[in-house]
């Protein structure tokens, strides 16, 4: 039974972008937002504990013309991350540990066909210790970012039929459990004529061979994912 929603916090600013994960190791839940003045933020707390306590949304760093925000934990150096593109086509991250200062490092890779509207997922694989960004390119086709820490970035194009194109949206993940290691790249496609609604599809792969899964609605009037493999 869905419960809430519950207040987590309240702040001074317009927030437009917003990224959620949580920390096994802790129990908390850690949101990662964006503000409209270029700030970006941190909240972290655990749900049993919020009544009547609310956390303050801690300063990480500040950004001009932020597009959109990710955030992920690395365990292989108990660090949280941040990652945020901007409108000129590039790449920050803000990296910390829990009660420490962030330090912030630009992500030197090439995105000049980044398309920001898309959104952007992000994860960190643990089989390899890479650190996942993905976005969307200017051709609607995803592209994953890798990078180690004090490792260069490299890009992944990830090629997915043109039926699968002109991407609404994305999301990512890495399976735990059935499939250890498996990457999982959620989209949202646009609908056509004949379809006028969104469709969407997953995108899976085991390290760097992604394997197309494909989600098809049985009725235009249904909301949510119906995963056919």
């Amino acid at each position: 039974m869905l419960s809430g929603p519950n207040l987590v916090t309240s702040m001074n600013t317009p927030i437009f972008a917003i990224a959620g994960y949580y920390t096994d190791y802790d129990g908390l839940q850690h949101v990662i937002a964006a503000a409209k003045d270029g700030n970006v933020y941190q909240v972290r707390w655990i749900s049993s504990e919020l009544e009547p306590y609310h956390p303050s949304a801690d300063k990480l760093g500040h950004f001009d013309n932020i597009t959109t925000i990710a955030g992920f934990f690395t365990p292989d150096d108990n660090c949280h991350h941040a990652v945020a593109s901007t409108s000129d086509g590039k790449l920050h991250e803000l990296w910390f540990k829990l009660d420490e200062a962030p330090h912030q490092t630009d992500l030197p890779y090439n995105i000049s066909g980044f398309h920001p509207s898309k959104g952007m997922a992000s994860f960190f694989s643990l089989c390899d210790n890479l650190r996942h960004v993905v976005i969307v390119d200017r051709n609607g086709h995803p592209m994953d970012i890798t990078w180690k820490a004090n490792s260069p970035t490299n890009g992944v194009p990830i090629t997915i039929p043109p039926t699968v194109s002109q991407i609404a949206s994305l999301s990512g993940f890495l399976s735990k459990d059935e499939n250890p290691n498996n990457r999982h790249i959620i989209v949202a496609q646009n609908g056509d004529h004949s379809f006028p609604g969104a469709r969407s599809v997953a995108l899976t792969s085991r390290y760097a061979n992604y394997i197309l899964k494909r989600a098809e609605y049985q009725h235009p009037e249904m909301n949510g994912l119906l995963m056919g493999v």
